[in-house]
């Protein structure tokens, strides 16, 4: 006889169902929505191609992203009105008047910690585990006042818009979050170790990465 185990997994409408999950995250519980104007600035000198690329595409999926999965013009109403709803019995329905009254949040401001040294993300992201940097803290009032984004790299704030990018649900028009404000701290949770040599002595130490394996051999 075979026994089988079964996973129920409870998909959670909190921003707590994020991934990867942040180091450091706490929520609240006012309502808030994007604008239609919501724009994303860079207060970042000679930006590099590839983050302006990062900013537009975040600015494209908020806006105007539904999942469409389909081919077929006929069901991407469909897919716009469903596949990004929240995971619960009416798919949010029952917050509407929450939701349509929540504040607006004009736009999310980028910025790098003082010093920083301005790369493209290809070359952070090249970079031996050891000098690599991509933390960030991310920022969301609840009052509609500007989200802030900041971190010691260009990787670090592509981590945080991809952050940023899965805090929001679709419901009747509306680009929302239920759990505002939101703080997130976030920066590479696991470690590896590294040897290093000085002046003819060995000293071992960890540095924090991020990894992530899917082991294709173990599905049932």
């Amino acid at each position: 006889m075979r026994f089988f185990a079964v996973l129920f997994v409870v998909f959670s409408p909190r921003v707590q169902s994020l991934w990867p999950i942040p180091r450091y995250l706490t929520t609240g519980t006012s309502a808030l929505r994007l604008s239609q104007d919501f724009d994303i600035t860079l207060n970042v000198q000679h930006p590099p191609q590839d983050l302006l690329d990062a900013v537009s595409r975040t600015k494209s999926y908020l806006v105007n992203d539904r999942l469409q999965v389909s081919n077929y013009p006929a069901l991407d109403t469909v897919a716009r009105d469903s596949n990004t709803q929240r995971l619960v019995v009416d798919r949010g329905a029952s917050d509407s008047a929450t939701i349509h009254s929540a504040n607006f949040l004009s736009y999310l401001e980028l910025s790098l910690v003082e010093g920083a040294i301005v790369l493209r993300i290809t070359e952070e992201s090249q970079k031996e585990i050891s000098s690599r940097k991509e933390s960030y803290t991310l920022s969301v009032p609840g009052d509609g006042s500007p989200a802030v984004l900041m971190a010691n790299s260009t990787l670090g704030l592509l981590r945080g818009l991809t952050t940023f990018e899965q805090l929001w649900y679709y419901f009747d028009g509306e680009v929302y979050n239920l759990e505002a404000p939101v703080e997130i701290t976030d920066a590479p949770a696991y470690v590896c170790p590294i040897s290093l040599l000085y002046r003819s002595k060995l000293y071992e130490r960890t540095q924090p990465y991020r990894g992530f394996m899917l082991d294709t051999a173990r599905n049932l």
